[in-house]
């Protein structure tokens, strides 16, 4: 695994470090004074800071001398690897920045004018010299939209999306800039950061897998497009599970399954009881309700094209007291395609149970496996003993 990094970002407006709260403060005199460039550069150099970002906020034909003047004093004095953003709007501004002493040369409102200047600079000098910085903001329910102007005009791109593209033309690096987290000191986004990055990472994860286990392999987790499911099964996926992005577009089911087969569109379904006998369908890891029946969701994502359901109960998960019995038995009874029970396993009974009298097709199972309770060998045995056909070796 790669050493994590740890990043000092330094903003600089005319000539000395500024620090304010949020996105557009400069214009505004917002901004504090927090100190020379140079000073802070070398300080966190001595601390041991992995690289240094510095992005000119206010940047103007006069800023972009008065950078180049801090990247060449910095580069005299520090060792580490050197990131310049802000007024470079063609290959000949990156190389006036390179050759002042920056390693990497990062773009975000130029990219955005014009995307083909990722590829020009990357043909230049190499993917590992561009980074694209990314302002987004949340505009809707698992949607973060792509900003400029400091994060005042809305571009109508999709953060992931776009950050996608700039990779596919050539940048080396993303800077993932939460304009709602900026200066609040309350934490970063979590949420989008793991959607742009963690693709990347899992298509990694699945080539790796694929590689050495001949099992069939689903991924979910951030997929939103045709496209992503595209670059999972090419990867090694043998299916693709969604989940809000089926919420948000059901279509996207059918888009899929047409693309690929049912056979390899898996929807999954986080279901929690609302009453008596009545069980809705909730997003965002069980704390938002979608006004949706489970059952009612789960047949209409079959009619759209899913060839399986995985069935995630929220009031059994973790708990290891069972399965979720009638749910899984209604759902499993209303349409034509496996269901995979999830969420209550405890012991192999609890597995015997959900299979019989809630009529599951399969179990999933995560904690009684990652911590040595059972094996997979053992969960078989047992199904077996208990009159359920099952795989052997």
């Amino acid at each position: 695994m790669l050493a994590k990094r740890v990043i000092p970002c330094l903003d600089v407006h005319d000539g000395a470090v500024t620090r304010g709260v949020q996105f557009g403060r400069a214009e505004e005199g917002g901004l504090r004074n927090v100190g020379d460039p140079v000073e802070l550069a070398v300080r966190y150099d001595e601390q041991g800071a992995d690289e240094m970002v510095f992005f000119d906020i206010t940047a103007s034909a006069h800023g972009r001398d008065t950078m180049v003047d801090v990247m060449e004093r910095v580069a005299s004095r520090c060792f580490m690897p050197l990131t310049v953003g802000g007024g470079i709007r063609t290959v000949e501004d990156m190389g006036i920045m390179l050759k002042a002493g920056a390693d990497k040369i990062s773009i975000n409102s130029a990219a955005l004018a014009k995307p083909e200047l990722i590829r020009e600079g990357a043909e230049k000098f190499g993917s590992q010299c561009i980074v694209v910085s990314v302002d987004a903001k949340k505009t809707g329910d698992g949607k973060w939209g792509v900003f400029s102007h400091g994060g005042r005009k809305e571009t109508g791109l999709d953060a992931v999306e776009w950050s996608a593209r700039a990779v596919e033309l050539g940048a080396g690096e993303i800077v993932l800039n939460s304009i709602d987290a900026d200066g609040t000191k309350a934490g970063y986004d979590l949420e989008i950061t793991a959607s742009a990055h963690g693709r990347d990472t899992m298509v990694d994860v699945m080539e790796r897998v694929a590689s050495r286990c001949f099992m069939p392999l689903t991924v979910g987790g951030g997929i939103r497009t045709v496209e992503d499911m595209g670059i999972m099964l090419k990867a090694g996926a043998d299916k693709i599970s969604i989940n809000s992005a089926a919420l948000a577009k059901p279509e996207l089911i059918r888009e899929g399954a047409e693309k690929f087969g049912s056979q390899c569109i898996v929807v999954s379904v986080d279901a929690k009881k609302t009453g008596d006998g009545k069980w809705g369908v909730f997003s965002h890891g069980g704390r938002k309700e979608t006004g949706l029946d489970a059952v009612e969701w789960s047949a209409r994502a079959v009619e759209l094209g899913a060839g399986e359901i995985v069935l995630n109960s929220i009031d059994a998960d973790g708990t290891k007291a069972g399965y979720d019995l009638e749910i899984t038995r209604r759902i499993s009874e209303s349409v034509d395609v496996p269901v995979v029970a999830s969420g209550g396993a405890g012991c192999l009974e609890h597995m015997a149970e959900v299979l019989h009298e809630g009529r599951a097709d399969a179990v999933l199972a995560a904690s009684i496996f990652h911590f040595g309770e059972y094996t997979v060998a053992d969960v078989k045995a047992f199904l077996k003993q208990d009159g359920i056909p099952v795989r052997t070796i």
